[in-house]
């Protein structure tokens, strides 16, 4: 029996060459690009399936199942699509912009959020003077197209401190609030575990409801409640701010699809903000120690449907701190704000952890990590994040113009961390491409790594001994200012648009209304 010729790859027709190809992650694609082989270079030069994978990677986004339409048409016009969609990102090109106001309701507006391409919520009754519970959460779609807004109820029925939603598990997780039956002076606080389309249980979900203990009414006015989502893991945060014992703060992590809590080392909370590096770290401030806890976690063992928005290692985190100097009761503070690119720190942690090393100094992460925006104008500056990107507004004086006055109304900066938009921008600027002087946007500006300088004296914690010197970073941004000025209370940054704020005052009962900047 004659013995078999294994088959080589390049033997295969250039059919089935291409959806190996397509299995590749993009850097095992520059590998065979770099190989020189001319057959492997004219299948993977003329691939529209590769190049929009490619562009994809480049902006640091997936396609977007649930867009009207957009899943139907042809592979050229959605690579397209993603090109102008990028150009007018870069060149604060909206393709439209339209405003939404509130729905008439009964009570007032409490809380508000952005997930994918909804808004969200939240109204609470007019007598709540501690302006903390809320009662109907409602959404509407951001990308109208030529449609009218159409709002509709999510959830009502239980008042609520909290809420998330994912709209990829079609999840909406509520923190339900609910008066004990034999003690009125007590309530009972529970995560229910909904779908974000009918507010029913959610099928993936073992138990509808998960209970997070019993609590004092009266706590409810300090209370802070932190809640996120990434997988199948939900991290809930509380933090009881006035006449708090420690151990009344806590953090747990469940797994909201078996409905059990994930046991974890004792992890008090002592920050207010928590976010996913990805779906198996969790990252929160330890306002105690003046550090950054990182929880990590295994692997889920039912993947994610889909990964839209893009995944966590693709975004960038915002920090927000205060330092103050100068003594007790004669301090100065400093606001500050950092941005962390997830995806080296998770690499730094890695080896860190894989050595038995449970603290990770600054000077080992921080520099390589960490970008510093300009602390002394962020003390009254408005800053939303989406991806790698943010958006910095400042509704009380305007952003200051090169050696200018302050002016209002205010212009947008869209602050761009992307590694590839900095390359991009460092390229046309040697080139001498960047946009001309008379167009609708000011020429990008690239801010380099800078130092951020803590105030004098130095602080005196021993925590604090990294920042008596400058703090360096290697983080680079790109920064790009819009030439139109806005009147904006607020902004919000999604995958898709920036929303601008502001009361309409001329409406009945003053509703809010978002101003839309939609690029796609």
């Amino acid at each position: 029996m004659s013995r078999s010729t294994p088959l080589k790859l390049l033997d295969l027709p250039p059919e089935i060459i291409h959806s190996c190809l397509l299995l590749l992650s993009l850097n095992d694609l520059a590998h065979c690009l770099h190989t020189g082989n001319r057959h492997l270079t004219q299948i993977m030069s003329t691939s529209l399936d590769i190049r929009y994978r490619v562009e994809q990677e480049f902006a640091g986004v997936e396609e977007n199942p649930d867009f009207p339409g957009f899943a139907l048409l042809p592979l050229d016009a959605r690579l397209q699509a993603l090109r102008e969609r990028e150009r007018r990102w870069r060149e604060f090109a909206p393709v439209a912009r339209y405003s939404i106001e509130y729905p008439p309701f009964s009570g007032v507006a409490r809380l508000c959020r952005k997930d994918c391409a909804l808004w969200l919520f939240t109204v609470g009754d007019d007598d709540d003077h501690f302006l903390v519970l809320s009662h109907t959460l409602f959404a509407v779609d951001l990308a109208l197209g030529a449609q009218p807004a159409q709002w509709r109820t999510v959830f009502t029925g239980s008042t609520f401190i909290e809420f998330i939603s994912l709209q990829e598990h079609d999840l909406l997780v509520i923190v339900a609030i609910t008066p004990c039956d034999d003690h009125n002076s007590r309530v009972s606080m529970d995560a229910l575990i909904l779908t974000l389309s009918s507010s029913t249980p959610h099928p993936l979900a073992a138990e509808p409801k998960i209970h997070l203990g019993i609590r004092k009414a009266l706590d409810f006015p300090t209370l802070n409640v932190d809640i996120d989502v990434a997988g199948d893991l939900l991290v809930i945060s509380t933090v009881k701010w006035f006449g708090r014992p420690l151990d009344h703060d806590s953090l747990r992590v469940f797994d909201w699809k078996r409905g059990v809590l994930i046991p974890t080392q004792p992890n008090p909370s002592h920050g207010p903000r928590l976010a996913f590096l990805s779906s198996q770290h969790l990252i929160a401030p330890n306002t105690l120690d003046n550090s950054l806890d990182v929880l990590c976690f295994g692997a889920s063992e039912t993947p994610d449907r889909r990964a839209f928005p893009a995944a966590p290692e693709t975004s960038h985190i915002f920090f927000a701190f205060n330092t103050s100097y100068g003594g007790y009761g004669a301090a100065g503070t400093k606001h500050h704000v950092l941005a962390i690119r997830p995806a080296p720190l998770i690499q730094i942690i890695g080896a860190c952890t894989a050595g038995g090393n449970r603290t990770i100094a600054w000077a080992d992460w921080g520099p390589r990590c960490a970008g510093w925006l300009d602390a002394a104008r962020q003390t009254t500056t408005c800053l939303a994040s989406c991806g790698a990107r943010g958006v910095r507004y400042a509704p009380d004086i305007g952003l200051r113009d090169l050696d200018g006055p302050p002016q209002s109304p205010s212009r947008l900066q869209l602050l761009d961390f992307g590694e590839r938009a900095v390359a991009a921008a460092r390229r046309k600027q040697k080139s001498n491409q960047f946009i001309d002087q008379d167009s609708e946007l000011k020429p990008p500006v690239i801010v380099e790594p800078s130092a951020l300088i803590f105030g004098e004296p130095a602080p005196d914690s021993s925590d604090l001994a990294p920042f008596a010197e400058p703090v360096r970073s290697e983080v680079a941004y790109v920064q790009i200012t819009s030439k139109e000025r806005y009147e904006f209370e607020d902004v919000v940054l999604t995958d898709e648009c920036i929303i601008g704020r502001k009361q309409n005052l001329d409406s009945e009962q003053g509703r809010e209304t978002l101003d839309v900047l939609f690029f796609g």
